[in-house]
């Protein structure tokens, strides 16, 4: 979901028209009722969010899509709920779309709609952000809706743990760095369905992780932006879990998300001492990556080495 960066200094013009759009159009709403308007925009309730759709209900596929959206965001909301130990402090709205067209047609604003790659993004607007909008498209298969929702409903909850998050999305100076929010997401959304795995991404990390003091970014270069977030934060957030375990990895994330605080300065507090500055994380990530994976790639064949007879 590389696409999505791109669109982040866009998005509060986009969601408010899309906000604005939305609730002059749909009437009022009805829990576990689904409302019928003349601009064809459904309306559903779950027990934490707000669905608008298009979707036929005489169509059976189609329903069967928004059942397991439906279902997967609930799942989403409860497990970050859960692993974040936090409730959302407003209810999120979910527009969910048919096709690819309907999706980038309705985001163009001033001649600009979503890029084709983009699955779907989440963002605040609407007036003083009293809104959390999620945007997604229909025409994935099943498998990559997990994923992909659980990434998006964690920015949501980002949105809703720290102001600064705000700030980051406008490219303003304050807010979390882009590893931690991009990387976040990715993070949790590898938590939560483990068994799904973003091959290419993980191809990159293994390699990186092999030959650490060449491919791997530093503690600086992933809060300066010179990395790739959602590669190298989920990476460095993995390392936090496995080197010093879930709980550290659960606050660490939550402060993180808050803004405010120097980060090395969290993790110092939270490992009780176990680190101890930039240079000293550095050295600690790379000797964990380079044990983990530097056997299994150098234990490889080279194509010289190979031989079918």
């Amino acid at each position: 979901m590389k696409q999505i960066r791109r669109t982040h200094c866009k998005r509060s013009n986009i969601a408010l028209a899309l906000v604005l759009g939305l609730f002059f159009a749909v009437p009022a709403k009805a829990q576990n009722n689904v409302v019928y308007e003349s601009k064809g925009v459904k309306f559903y309730q779950s027990e934490h969010v707000d669905f608008y759709h298009w979707q036929d209900i005489e169509d059976e596929s189609q329903i069967k899509y928004l059942a397991h959206v439906v279902d997967q965001v609930e799942r989403s909301h409860r497990f970050l709920s859960s692993y974040l130990g936090h409730t959302l402090s407003k209810r999120p709205n979910i527009v969910f779309y048919r096709t690819q067209s309907t999706f980038t047609s309705t985001y163009i604003i001033g001649g600009h709609g979503v890029s084709e790659g983009v699955l779907a993004f989440a963002l605040p607007t609407g007036h003083l952000l009293e809104e959390y909008v999620l945007a997604i498209k229909l025409d994935q298969s099943l498998k990559e809706y997990d994923a992909t929702i659980t990434h998006e409903m964690a920015h949501i909850f980002q949105f809703d743990m720290g102001p600064g998050v705000w700030d980051r999305l406008l490219k303003r100076e304050s807010g979390p760095p882009w590893w931690i929010m991009e990387g976040g997401a990715v993070f949790l959304a590898q938590v939560y369905n483990s068994s799904r795995t973003d091959d290419l991404r993980e191809d990159i990390r293994r390699g990186a992780g092999a030959n650490p003091e060449k491919d791997l970014p530093t503690w600086f270069d992933l809060n300066q932006e010179m990395a790739d977030p959602y590669t190298f934060g989920a990476m460095t957030l993995r390392f936090i879990e496995e080197k010093y375990g879930e709980d550290v990895v659960k606050k660490f994330l939550v402060r993180a998300f808050q803004d405010g605080e120097d980060l090395i300065e969290v993790l110092a507090e939270l490992t009780k001492g176990a680190v101890r500055s930039p240079e000293q994380f550095d050295e600690a990530q790379r000797d964990f990556w380079r044990e983990k994976f530097g056997p299994e790639m150098f234990a490889k064949p080279r194509p010289y080495q190979e031989n079918e007879y």
